[in-house]
């Protein structure tokens, strides 16, 4: 769900605005989704809304070059 990309505050409207017309297996995950994840408390955990860094490609790209250097693939 692109949910993740929108302001915290304005998550809970948007995901009522997909949630229209739901029905079957797709109606169970928005219940579950609703559950879990969509309480205020739990939405700043995975809102990346004004995140400049989403990935941790960089990391990833750091470790391979440290790697290659020492001849190693674990340090």
């Amino acid at each position: 769900m692109a949910l993740a990309f929108l302001p915290v505050h304005v998550v809970p409207a948007g995901f009522e605005i997909i949630n229209v017309g739901t029905s079957g297996q797709l109606e169970a995950l928005f219940q579950y989704f609703q559950q879990e994840w969509l309480p205020a408390t739990t939405i700043p955990l995975w809102n990346v809304h004004g995140v400049s860094v989403r990935t941790n490609n960089h990391l990833e790209g750091w470790h391979s070059r440290m790697n290659k250097r020492a001849r190693k693939h674990h340090l």
